[in-house]
């Protein structure tokens, strides 16, 4: 007998995203079941919005941003498109975009860590630096014919 795989209990479900517009709470659907093709979508115009910030002079930092945050923006409006056809715009501006993306791809299983957030444990000793493991410790053939040489001078 063949094994049966009920797509419906392992995929994601749909997101709500939840917000307040003009004094009224409104709650608005994203498709829980994005293709890996959209994800990765998402994901580089999450960098592409990030490196934008990192730009040195100003009158380009605000271009490349500017256009960052159309690109990102016109891509949340078309997976919103999936479950509102008839939405026109965004409900939300640019912290909005950032805050949603990032949490979209954490519901998909990948960690957006940006400049602001740290590693998971900080070096308990800054500035100090880590051991180094000595060659034994390596597995490295180096150490393996130290050993052995040392055994056979005993």
């Amino acid at each position: 007998m063949a094994k049966l795989i009920r797509l419906n209990e392992v995929l994601p479900q749909d997101l709500e995203v939840e917000i307040e517009v003009a004094g009224k709470l409104q709650r608005f659907v994203l498709p829980g079941d994005l293709t890996t093709v959209q994800i990765f979508g998402l994901i580089e115009l999450f960098q592409e919005a990030l490196k934008a910030e990192e730009v040195e002079d100003t009158a380009a930092q605000i271009v490349a941003m500017r256009d960052a945050a159309a690109k990102l923006d016109t891509y949340l409006l078309d997976l919103f498109k999936e479950r509102q056809p008839d939405m026109e715009r965004l409900p939300f501006g640019r912290v909005g975009s950032r805050a949603l993306v990032a949490e979209i791809l954490t519901n998909f299983g990948f960690s957006m860590l940006g400049p602001d957030t740290p590693d998971d444990e900080p070096d308990p000793t800054p500035g100090k630096p880590k051991p180094k493991r000595s060659p034994r410790s390596t597995g490295s053939s180096r150490s393996a014919k130290s050993t052995a040489s040392r055994s056979a001078k005993s």
